[in-house]
């Protein structure tokens, strides 16, 4: 779904009569003069055109790749996780649970902890009202990654781009940690935990919806780019291309990312990175 168009030519069934058709050379000379009269007309007035322009999907991650928000994310998910369950929970290392989501982390941490795991509901609320407070009382936290609101607003403008957001958090979790760090992401396309079980779920819904958004029928390439070794995974599972971005970006590297940054201050170097001018 995500290659490259191929394109028609000269010596294509849609020019040769494929499928049984004989098609003379008055006809292509026909079809030949409308094609070029056709295309001679302002883009403006195409509005599918662009479907003939190659158009690449950046997609990002939030926590550590957007925002500088994985630390105090942590935290206050133990906090609530505690709350709900009564009892201490430490284990915020991601790396030792099956599906790296929102949803998936609280329903395999409360039925290790002995609670019914229907009882999310209520840790994303506990999580939530923590995130709230946490912002009244230490709004330093809330920053994005140097260079993000920048990087961001630049690709915006670009006809041969198009952005989304796949991350693991819960949707009303990710908007709020974007709005609190200044981002604004109300004109990207975005899914969240709730979108897909599993972390390439969530990416292919990304990149549906981004296809939706964009009238398009497939990209060129798609890149993302996380700062985490279950997003490098997702990403060859899909063969997706990857950049890393964060300050876990060693981790990355020794796992076979080829492309990493610790932010996105050298927005040159990312570029070149990401293959786009």
């Amino acid at each position: 779904m995500f290659a490259p168009n191929r394109g028609v030519d000269s010596r294509s069934p849609h020019w040769t009569g494929g499928a049984g058709l004989n098609v003379g050379p008055a006809t292509v000379r026909t079809i030949l003069d409308f094609h070029l009269s056709f295309f001679a007309w302002p883009a403006t007035f195409l509005p599918f055109a662009r479907q003939g322009q190659t158009m690449v999907l950046l997609m990002f991650d939030i926590d550590g790749t957007l925002t500088s928000s994985y630390q105090y994310d942590q935290q206050v998910f133990a906090e609530a996780v505690s709350e709900v369950a009564g009892a201490p929970f430490h284990d915020t290392d991601w790396h030792h649970y099956a599906r790296i989501t929102s949803d998936g982390v609280t329903e395999e941490v409360l039925r290790r902890m002995g609670v019914e795991a229907s009882r999310s509901g209520m840790v994303k609320q506990a999580m939530m009202r923590r995130l709230h407070e946490r912002r009244r009382t230490q709004p330093d936290d809330f920053a994005a990654i140097p260079g993000a609101r920048a990087f961001l607003r630049g690709l915006m403008g670009q006809r041969d781009i198009a952005v989304a957001i796949a991350t693991g958090c819960w949707r009303e979790e990710a908007m709020f940690k974007l709005e609190a760090s200044d981002i604004d992401a109300s004109a990207i396309v975005m899914s969240c935990s709730e979108d897909g079980e599993q972390r390439t779920d969530i990416m292919r819904h990304a990149c549906s919806q981004a296809l939706a958004a964009t009238g398009r029928d497939r990209f060129e390439r798609v890149v993302y780019l996380g700062d985490g070794l279950w997003d490098w995974r997702a990403s060859c599972e899909l063969g997706f291309d990857f950049v890393g971005i964060g300050d876990r970006i060693a981790a990355l590297r020794e796992a076979g990312a080829a492309h990493c940054h610790a932010d996105f201050s050298d927005a040159a170097a990312v570029r070149a990175s990401l293959r786009i001018s």
